[in-house]
């Protein structure tokens, strides 16, 4: 399997190029020429993002859910990753985001945070402050890390 953009390799059984997030084909119409590599140029470079930045947003039942809200901020332009956890319930599905860009996920997704599919309006579940990304304890009326008030 090939990818049509960059030219990768990949072995049977793979249907996506990893880098270019295209479908892979049998065998590349325009074979290159020896020692030639093309490479897709993107419009804009994809935000980096590193674990250790982000915060949790809000949690979804289901890897589709999570993935539609994911491919919804990259559309946006806002890096995100999906966090797999396990809970005595069950299986959930974390949207993790960068903290100095809460409030636009929460214009974009349409809700607050530590709402969503995935949240059950526990007093005692935490949640990212819609301010600094700070993790605060769900019976918090303000942000330890900034001070922020929260409404109810």
């Amino acid at each position: 399997m090939i990818c049509p953009s960059c030219r990768s390799e990949y072995r049977p059984g793979f249907t996506r190029c990893s880098t270019c997030e295209v479908d892979l084909v049998e065998a590349h119409d325009d074979p290159a020429q020896p020692g030639e590599t093309r490479f897709r140029v993107p419009e804009a470079p994809p935000p980096l993002i590193r674990s250790r930045d982000l915060v949790d947003y809000c949690g979804f039942l289901t890897l589709e859910d999570a993935k539609e809200a994911k491919g919804t901020l990259a559309n946006e332009g806002i890096a995100s990753e999906v966090v797999l956890r396990d809970t005595d319930e069950g299986e959930e599905f974390w949207l993790r985001v960068p903290p100095d860009r809460i409030r636009q996920v929460v214009q974009v997704l349409g809700y607050e945070v530590g709402q969503g599919a995935g949240t059950d309006g526990d007093d005692d579940a935490s949640f990212a402050c819609s301010e600094c990304g700070a993790t605060v304890p769900g019976d918090a009326d303000t942000c330890p890390k900034c001070g922020a008030s929260f409404e109810e």
